[in-house]
């Protein structure tokens, strides 16, 4: 004999399909984390060396960038005295992917340095003068603390510059570091001793989080006593 069978209600059948399996999400699941990233560089020109500086070049500076990726402000930290204008009128005009928080673009600081080398083979004291203490550096942007120079490398032709681009990493090391820009032939150099720097890490709500810093290195063509430049 057939037994018939009575037709579901809505409510028992709504029940069933979310109880089916990859149809929704069991009790106590949660959702995955949304990850929070840093600023990162698009383009923008580096500062130009000078032919006339016989002198170690440094700048330091927290650029404040905004959501849509531009640089609302360049807050200087320190700066050689005649390299700052050189060094603010490249960095205003850098562009990047802005930082996220919750997937959502925000407002964040991003810490840049540049080392320009004098006309000499060794990292030696040379004329000039030395950086002046401009402002504070900001919390949510990491800091160096430990810096060491490149040497002009031996098989290196001409002037060159160099950006190096270094994620540091929670506890202030550089966990990556490439050449961003450039001429090459520096590069391997400029970014071997990236490597090795120390930072204060970029805090986030208080707690030390990952964030990329940016190392601009100038090279100049040592000059021998006695001997002009290239020859």
């Amino acid at each position: 004999m057939r037994i018939p069978i009575a037709p579901l209600s809505f409510g028992l059948a709504l029940s069933l399909a979310l109880a089916a399996p990859g149809m929704a999400p069991s009790a106590g699941a949660t959702a995955p984390p949304v990850v929070n990233e840093p600023a990162r560089r698009a383009g923008g020109p580096l500062p130009p060396q000078s032919s006339q500086a016989v002198g170690w070049e440094q700048a330091m500076a927290d650029l404040a960038v905004d959501a849509s990726g531009g640089v609302s402000q360049v807050r200087m930290i320190e700066s050689t005295p005649g390299f700052d204008d050189r060094f603010l009128g490249a960095l205003k005009q850098w562009t990047f992917k802005p930082a996220t928080r919750q997937g959502k673009p925000v407002a964040s600081d991003v810490f840049v340095v540049a080392i320009y080398r004098p006309p000499v083979l060794y990292n030696v004291p040379t004329l000039g003068q030395s950086p002046r203490r401009l402002g504070t550096a900001a919390d949510d942007a990491p800091y160096a603390l430990n810096m060491l120079t490149p040497q002009y490398p031996p098989l290196g032709v001409g002037d060159g510059t160099v950006l190096v681009e270094a994620r540091v990493a929670a506890d202030g090391t550089v966990s990556e570091a490439h050449a961003a820009g450039g001429v090459s032939g520096f590069d391997a150099t400029a970014v071997a001793a990236a490597q090795k720097w120390t930072f204060r890490p970029a805090r986030v709500d208080g707690t030390a989080a990952d964030a990329y810093a940016y190392i601009i290195f100038g090279f100049r063509q040592p000059v021998q006593p006695g001997k002009g430049k290239g020859r």
